[in-house]
């Protein structure tokens, strides 16, 4: 038996009403996002040693965002991996591993809005570590490790500012891409 597209018009329309709804239903949900729903508001590379400050960016609405900073991986030797992380805490039990998070030194942040500070924080200085936050939805880099490091209740407005102060590490991070990004937590 042979079927005329004619026939179908029932079913034509169904499926027309049906596809009609579900992009009423996905622009709604993408017109109530905004800029950081799906993405880092801010993803900058950041100087290894010294003082990297990002250009101005805009915050929509009250909620905690996170400075998270990236290295890429530091690659290792099975051999000696797990051992120096059992070495450096002992009594945890570590898998096999191939790559670590690099040491660093401490880090400082300020966040300004116009001239005046809103937040401040600062990261301790760390030694080699397994790597974390990989893969992050939001990051663009899926093979960095990304930790986060603090952060602060943002109010909706323009002209933040987030200033890095990075101290000297046990090596050269130049060679880790180090990146510093503002992200909000899944809603």
């Amino acid at each position: 038996m042979v079927r005329r597209g004619w026939q179908f018009q029932g079913e034509v329309l169904v499926s027309n009403v049906v596809l009609k709804s579900v992009c009423v239903v996905a622009v709604l949900l993408v017109l109530g996002c905004e800029p950081g729903d799906f993405g880092p508001l801010l993803d900058i590379p950041i100087a290894p040693v010294g003082k990297t400050r990002s250009p101005p960016f805009q915050l929509y609405r009250d909620y905690t965002y996170n400075i998270v900073i990236g290295l890429d991986p530091m690659k290792a030797d099975e051999a000696s991996c797990t051992p120096s992380l059992i070495a450096q805490n002992p009594g945890i039990p570590y898998p096999p591993c191939r790559e670590l998070t690099p040491p660093h030194g401490a880090m400082s942040w300020t966040v300004t809005q116009g001239n005046k500070v809103v937040a401040e924080g600062g990261i301790d200085a760390s030694p080699i570590d397994v790597v974390r936050g990989r893969p992050n939805s939001w990051a663009k880099d899926k093979a960095m490790g990304w930790d986060t490091y603090g952060g602060w209740i943002g109010h909706p407005g323009k002209d933040y500012v987030i200033e890095i102060d990075v101290q000297p590490s046990p090596v050269d991070l130049a060679q880790f891409h180090p990146r510093l990004a503002l992200v909000k937590p899944f809603k």
